[in-house]
């Protein structure tokens, strides 16, 4: 897995977002909550985010047949390819995959180490399927089944980006904390370099909204909140008791029930497959994160610069690589116990070097990368069939 989690550094959202230093001033910030906090808006700092760029255009989703599965015709279609591929793989009268066999009829070993499997699946599939398609020989019944199976998978990621949108939209953070990114579609897409296949399903929607709802607390920490406030609000972690949010201020509260909520919802799920103790493990590495938040909080109120050694320590964790791999571990059952969460909180040095590595690619190259026109083409756009 971790070879997914590194694709993803490829992306400018492979992390929550910890790639700025929040130094710009607000004269004046309108709040909704009635609380005394927005009296003092002008003495606290905000990043200056752009909005969101997609606004509620995934929300179309929830309104649209995208299944497919009713399209009885397309189905079959699909089945019939398959077979018919599984006829080509078996017969001496097709040739087409000749030049991907050994000399014992075997397909070669050597094909796991082709360079074209570097990127996020999705989009290689997706490059793949256009660069086949302009080669004179391509095989009609391959290009057929890539196309139609892409469309059919691409239906049911559009159909749970739009659950996870209207999810973020009932939050109404725009107007309790409009000081908080919104960034859902590429929490989704980072989702899909760890795992595309639909039976990752419940995993990618369980993690594009512990990544939004972290990237908010982060925003709390590193845009908005007094030191004061954010130790209340670090505590308030610490206790994980929905009657902590008392001793919270009013934007505060929004944000600390939205976060419990999303993993109070996932346990009565765990406790039916018997995984209850998961939940345990993904709240721990809630908790390191929010601690390591705090850190560089105290660093920037004191003025303080860390040294470089100081910096990665907190940083790789604040990264939130640590988090997002225990959270998705919520998709594979079959190679995860109690010991696989407790070897990853300790922090192994496969983990912190990995999100060092990430780290370092995103500060370097995350701005070169064009995220919009990768999520339209593995969200938005179908391929011409």
């Amino acid at each position: 897995m971790t070879s997914s989690f590194m694709m993803n550094a490829q992306l400018p959202f492979y992390n929550v977002g910890r790639h700025r230093s929040p130094s710009v001033l607000v004269a004046q910030y309108t709040w909704n909550s009635g609380d005394d906090e927005a009296t003092d808006a002008s003495a606290r700092h905000l990043a200056d985010f752009h909005p969101s760029i997609w606004g509620d255009y995934f929300l179309n989703y929830a309104s649209q047949d995208l299944t497919l599965v009713d399209d009885d015709k397309a189905v079959e279609q699909i089945q019939e390819l398959k077979s018919e591929v599984k006829r080509m793989l078996v017969s001496e009268d097709y040739s087409v995959f000749d030049k991907f066999k050994g000399r014992e009829g075997n397909f070669d070993a050597s094909l796991v180490n082709d360079c074209i499997h570097r990127e996020m699946p999705r989009l290689e599939a997706r490059q793949y399927i256009e660069t086949y398609q302009s080669i004179d020989s391509h095989n009609e019944v391959l290009l057929s089944l890539a196309k139609l199976d892409f469309n059919l998978t691409q239906k049911l990621h559009q159909r749970e980006v739009a659950e996870i949108a209207r999810w973020w939209k009932d939050l109404d953070f725009k107007r309790e904390l409009p000081f908080v990114r919104d960034r859902i579609a590429e929490c989704y897409l980072w989702n899909l370099g760890v795992y595309f296949e639909p039976e990752y399903s419940l995993a990618r929607k369980f993690v594009t909204k512990a990544m939004a709802m972290i990237t908010a607390v982060d925003d709390i920490y590193d845009s908005y909140g007094t030191i004061e406030e954010l130790e209340l609000f670090t505590r308030a972690v610490e206790r994980w008791d929905i009657n902590a949010a008392d001793e919270l201020p009013g934007y505060m509260q929004v944000c600390y029930t939205a976060l419990l909520d999303v993993y109070s919802g996932l346990g009565d799920t765990l406790a039916e497959e018997g995984r209850s103790y998961y939940l345990y493990y993904m709240k721990e590495a809630v908790k390191i994160m929010v601690r390591m938040y705090f850190q560089e909080a105290k660093w920037f109120n004191k003025q303080y610069i860390p040294t470089v050694e100081e910096y990665m320590e907190v940083a790789v964790v604040t990264l939130g690589y640590q988090m997002l791999i225990v959270a998705s571990l919520l998709g594979m059952p079959e190679i995860t116990t109690e010991d696989t969460f407790q070897w990853l909180l300790s922090n192994p040095n496969i983990v912190r070097a990995s999100a060092a590595i990430c780290r370092l690619m995103d500060d370097i190259a995350s701005h070169k990368t064009k995220l919009k026109d990768i999520i339209a083409s593995l969200l938005v756009d179908p391929v011409p069939v």
